[in-house]
């Protein structure tokens, strides 16, 4: 008899294992699941669904909170407050429903609103992603999260011409704008329903280079002028000369800020050429500091500008520091290289200097 009681348990726990590994299995990661938000949800954007649950809090007074769930046809149906159809609204539009009828029903004033079960919906994105599919998100997050769910852009996945499907004709997304503009109404957010496609990127693009913060091919959407793609690219940096745009690919065209760009163009933003710059002198010298530079300065006019050599300057190690050239592209390399005006000529005091350049003048070894 215990044998009989012992096999028999034992086989129920099988059983009881073997349930649990197939609702393990058969999880879909689109099932809805209770979660938390990472931010508030923006009560203009969150759209009410079948389902939502809501609390009624009567702020100062005695009366006991309620709650209010919305059914499957979208209705609230409440023996006090009557048939309200709320699918489709947001939670503003919702609160402002509810609000005047419970005031006008309990005679309060004050009757705060709130979403008492937050779910999460299924969106759906195809595409030029790492991982198509399907992800749960909270409605009204914005869509750059469901492409960060679906592990990013594949390198040919265009990130100006990004569609989101729904009601009606597609929005376009631009995620270089929403990015680079810092206006927080070029955002585009997730609704119920909606689904997201990435596209191929367009071949056609304009690459921009020289004083931009992000030096790139920007891809061409649409009638873009300049302005737009140097905000793609980063916008610009400080030493910008917006007056002297140049077009590398077509030297003949003249281009400004707000002209019209084309396929194929390569822009560059070149630097400002600095009207007042200077020259530094540092070691063994009568007097080291900073010297106004002018375009017939020498070394040896420099060093008279200064006192002269001061006793024990090693003549023969005198060094010039100078900033690394700009490249076609308008960029400067970091840094400077040195020159020792020993190794230039026999006439190294009359070697020209140039905007920034920086002299140190060595003392003589022991001395």
């Amino acid at each position: 008899m215990k044998k009989s009681v012992l096999v028999l348990s034992v086989v129920l726990i099988i059983a009881l294992f073997c349930s649990v590994q197939a609702e393990v299995q058969n999880y879909s990661p689109t099932d809805e699941i209770p979660g938390t938000f990472e931010q508030p949800v923006d009560p203009a954007l969150y759209l009410i669904r079948p389902g939502e649950l809501f609390t009624v809090t009567f702020v100062g007074t005695s009366l006991p909170s309620i709650s209010l769930k919305v059914d499957a046809e979208g209705r609230i149906v409440d023996r006090d407050l009557g048939i309200i159809q709320i699918v489709g609204s947001t939670l503003t539009e919702a609160r402002k429903n509810l609000k005047s009828r419970l005031t006008k029903l309990y005679k309060v004033s004050n009757a705060v609103i709130s979403i008492s079960n937050p779910r999460v919906t299924g969106f759906s994105i195809a595409g030029s992603v790492t991982n198509p599919g399907r992800y749960n998100l909270y409605i009204s997050q914005p869509v750059s999260d469901l492409i960060d769910s679906a592990g990013g852009l594949l390198s040919d996945g265009s990130r100006r011409n990004i569609l989101l499907h729904g009601a009606g004709d597609p929005i376009r997304i631009d995620l270089d704008k929403i990015e680079y503009s810092g206006k927080l109404e070029d955002q585009v957010y997730l609704y119920a329903g909606y689904s997201v496609e990435v596209p191929i990127r367009s071949t056609e693009v304009v690459q921009i280079v020289g004083m931009v913060r992000y030096p790139s091919a920007v891809e061409l959407v649409d009638a873009t002028i300049l302005s737009d793609i140097i905000m793609c690219a980063g916008g610009l940096l400080p030493d910008a000369d917006v007056a002297n745009f140049q077009i590398m690919s077509d030297g003949k065209r003249k281009i400004a800020f707000n002209d019209p760009v084309k396929a194929g163009d390569i822009i560059i933003v070149p630097a400002i050429v600095k009207t007042e710059t200077y020259i530094s002198i540092t070691g063994a010298v009568g007097n080291a500091g900073r010297i106004k530079y002018a375009t017939d300065i020498n070394l040896q006019s420099l060093l008279e500008s200064v006192g002269g050599l001061s006793d024990g300057a090693n003549s023969e190690r005198i060094t010039v520091f100078r900033k690394n050239e700009v490249d076609a592209w308008g960029k400067r390399q970091a840094g400077r290289y040195a020159i020792n005006i020993k190794n230039i000529s026999a006439t190294e005091n009359s070697f020209k200097l140039s905007p920034d350049d920086s002299v140190f003048v060595p003392r003589m070894t022991g001395y």
